[in-house]
């Protein structure tokens, strides 16, 4: 080996050491950015999914939101619904399904789905259901809950109390299913 070859051999390494010297701060610096924004959620799906509340063309879903419970396993849904399908409807049971937890099915009257009542048209009417979940839920995170109303057309239910006729007789007044989707940041 000539003394050329071993020159050459040593340039090329310290070029690489002036090089990771000179620009090595810079990459951990832009590597320590990405970190932080990872860990605060900046980065997170969430921020690039936005929220709705789908359900039938007749039933608008308006102000649906998730509020964190008093366990990291817990939230609120609160969801407003307007009767716009032409009659008074009267619902029979909610289900609501929170896509990874537990599914809740209201079917006996419960304060929380409001039933037992007719929701005439043009009417709104506000639900909120305390939900559970198989992993822990972060502030600002996105949930996916699935609902699931019965309701009843008693726009046809004799008097005096047509709610009460409305809800027993499944002969002259069929239930109805009507499902939707809510995807929202979860607040708190």
């Amino acid at each position: 080996m000539t003394m050329r070859q071993g020159q050459t051999r040593f340039g090329r390494g310290q070029i690489a050491m002036e090089y990771l010297a000179t620009y090595g701060w810079a990459l951990f610096a832009m590597f320590a950015v990405i970190a932080i924004l990872v860990a605060s959620g900046m980065l997170g799906a969430g921020r690039y999914t936005s929220e709705e509340c789908t359900f039938a063309p007749n039933l608008p879903c308006n102000n649906a939101y998730l509020v964190r419970g008093a366990s990291d396993r817990e939230m609120t849904l609160h969801l407003n619904l307007t009767n716009t399908q032409g009659f008074p409807m009267y619902v029979t049971r909610c289900y609501y399904r929170p896509v990874g937890g537990t599914e809740l099915d209201y079917t006996g009257g419960e304060a929380e789905c409001d039933l037992k009542r007719t929701v005439g048209q043009g009417e709104s009417v506000r639900y909120e259901a305390p939900l559970s979940v198989n992993n822990p839920i972060r502030p600002s995170e996105v949930r996916r809950v699935y609902v699931t109303y019965t309701f009843k057309n008693c726009q046809d239910a004799p008097a005096p109390d047509p709610a009460a006729s409305c809800f027993a007789d499944d002969e002259a007044f069929p239930p109805h299913n009507t499902s939707g989707l809510i995807v929202a940041v979860v607040r708190g």
